[in-house]
């Protein structure tokens, strides 16, 4: 299995490298480092860690730099009293409120009827929700087995005047030139926080759009996010992969426009698949 997801990611990376596309823009947000094990000592005697391991022994936890939380804390299965989930969310959310988590939760319920069910909880501020911070929790036959809190307890929305949204598309579509265009798509505001190249971390407030068109053959649909406040730039990223090794090339001043193959792939599939791939993976999954 883990040399198929490794094959999977040469495959992927290898292509994404070939295809590398100069309208994309990478967006320095909050870069993930694991802490050696003096920062995780000091992370969690800085937290509420040590009374929820006197509490819970055998409990251990994977502590998170930027939120000085745990990003994933697991141990033996813990029963809380109640018989429902709003009963047992409710006792559970009594331990985050000592590390310094309050809202009002809106827990999203997954019962896979497999062993384990989830529960998971959005961070928003006014609204907006935040960008990649959500608590976890995973349960075995009623009882908490995981918990992870991505959360930023000093997460607040940037102080300045939102520009009107037509600005901000026009903003989106600067830089770009292609052959055809679609209907942009405006989706939700997130508030993204990013941390400076001194360690500082802020949050930008962000009108994300889709931006698609075509560039010669090549379909092209862009995630882009504006700063909404600004209306910088912050991030393009083509969410159109080809995944049969073949690949549309314009055509030149000596050549029509053709098909030609990709990585080594000697019997591409009939058929071109072009699609979005959205996946949320952290890099200090225990």
């Amino acid at each position: 299995m883990r040399t198929t997801l490794l094959l999977i990611f040469v495959a992927t990376f290898t292509q994404s490298v070939a295809q590398s596309d100069p309208y994309e823009m990478r967006f320095r947000g909050t870069p993930v480092t694991v802490p050696e094990e003096t920062q995780q000592a000091r992370l969690r005697a800085a937290s509420d860690w040590p009374a929820f391991s006197e509490a819970h022994p055998r409990w251990q936890a994977v502590m998170d730099a930027h939120t000085g939380l745990p990003h994933r804390a697991y141990g033996p299965a813990l029963a809380y009293d109640g018989m429902d989930w709003e009963d047992r969310l409710g006792a559970f959310e009594a331990e985050l409120a000592a590390f310094g988590v309050n809202a009002d939760f809106d827990w999203d319920v997954n019962e896979s009827g497999a062993k384990h069910d989830w529960a998971f909880a959005q961070q928003a501020v006014e609204g907006v929700p935040v960008f990649g911070a959500k608590v976890m929790t995973k349960w075995r036959e009623g009882a908490l087995v995981a918990w992870g809190a991505d959360w930023y307890r000093d997460a607040a929305l940037p102080e300045g005047e939102l520009l009107p949204e037509q600005d901000l598309l026009a903003a989106a579509e600067v830089g770009l030139d292609l052959d055809d265009w679609g209907s942009p798509e405006a989706q939700s505001m997130l508030l993204v926080p990013q941390t400076s190249e001194t360690g500082q971390l802020t949050f930008r407030i962000v009108q994300p759009f889709v931006v698609s068109g075509r560039l010669g053959a090549l379909p092209k649909r862009y995630l882009t996010w504006v700063d909404a406040l600004t209306g910088e730039v912050l991030m393009r990223a083509n969410q159109v992969r080809h995944i049969d090794g073949r690949i549309a090339m314009p055509a030149t001043a000596d050549r029509p426009e053709r098909v030609v193959r990709r990585m080594g792939i000697d019997r591409p599939a009939a058929v071109t698949i072009s699609g979005s791939v959205r996946a949320e993976v952290h890099a200090m999954y225990p």
